[in-house]
């Protein structure tokens, strides 16, 4: 990143061979009490997923952000398996519904 201040990127390896990597943006949060930090970014390659990669790769992250009051992520509604396997890495689902205000958006 251009200014780590505002983030981190993680790349995964296995051996010498890249499988996947994690983006993680920070934020301030006065409704968790200090700064939180925003996976903007997962990914890991197919045959790689169920077999651990995933949940590593978030605690990894995790025990990176020191002083990180909250992890948050978004995944879309019907992608059943993710919201299956964030929930099993101990991800919670709120009432809450993130909304976004695109700016400086070409009309």
């Amino acid at each position: 990143l251009e200014y780590p201040s505002l983030g981190n990127v993680w790349l995964v390896r296995d051996s010498n061979q890249s499988i996947g990597y994690i983006v993680a943006c920070y934020c301030f949060s006065f409704e968790h009490g200090g700064r939180d930090a925003f996976i903007d970014e997962i990914y890991l390659v197919t045959e790689f997923r169920r077999k651990g990669f995933g949940q590593k790769m978030i605690w990894h992250v995790a025990n990176q952000l020191p002083g990180i009051q909250a992890l948050h992520l978004e995944v879309e509604d019907n992608n059943t398996s993710a919201k299956a396997f964030y929930e099993q890495v101990g991800f919670i689902k709120t009432t809450r519904r993130l909304m976004t205000l695109k700016l400086n958006v070409d009309q």
